[in-house]
């Protein structure tokens, strides 16, 4: 397992999609959403909620379905910890 959880690869993911053939666009709009459930500190269920009626795109869509139809819920993001010294 990667040393910052799930939402490490989900975050690896998304950058990797930028060499799958995703266009600027498409990547910009998977890391806004992704900002906005993860570090905005909002409730995810009701960003899922509101994402969904914007109308995203395609990707976008698939991402916000799946966690909308997760049982056991999601990882929250772990940003990398400063030095406590």
């Amino acid at each position: 397992m990667h040393p910052w959880g799930q939402q490490a690869i989900l975050a690896r993911r998304l950058a990797e999609r930028g060499r799958a053939g995703y266009t600027s666009d498409q990547r910009q709009a998977l890391k806004g959403i992704y900002r906005k459930l993860f570090l905005d500190g909002k409730n995810i269920i009701e960003v899922v909620e509101a994402a969904l009626m914007d109308s995203p795109d395609d990707q976008a869509r698939t991402m916000l379905e799946f966690i909308a139809a997760s049982k056991r819920g999601v990882c929250g993001h772990v940003g990398r910890r400063a030095n406590a010294d």
